[in-house]
């Protein structure tokens, strides 16, 4: 039972160097004291304030790796969704286009 269960371990973890080009023999991630919150909000233009704390954290190998792309994303999104917002407040009423608004909040 034990062989049947490494053999497929190896045989996933080969599938996913396949697709991400990363590996390494042991991945650690632990996080302590995380959270999430949801509040009401009149600062944004949706109502909604939504925050997260990471806490104590660690990790090692394709973990670090992965965590740290993670934070990049979400910090990218959150920009621009600030960004986006701040526009709105500004234009005050106004409209501005798809293309304005990229132009000046970006897409990334």
């Amino acid at each position: 039972m034990r062989d049947q269960a490494d053999t497929l371990l190896r045989k996933e973890s080969k599938k996913l160097e396949e697709i991400e080009g990363k590996s390494d023999a042991y991945s650690v991630f632990g996080s302590f004291d995380s959270g999430t919150k949801l509040n009401k909000s009149t600062d944004t233009s949706d109502g909604i304030s939504a925050g997260v704390s990471l806490g104590k954290m660690f990790s090692t190998g394709v973990a670090a790796q992965n965590v740290s792309q993670g934070i990049q994303e979400s910090s990218s999104y959150l920009a621009r969704k600030q960004c986006l917002d701040s526009l709105s407040k500004v234009l005050g009423g106004s409209t501005a286009t798809a293309e304005q608004a990229v132009s000046i909040c970006g897409t990334k």
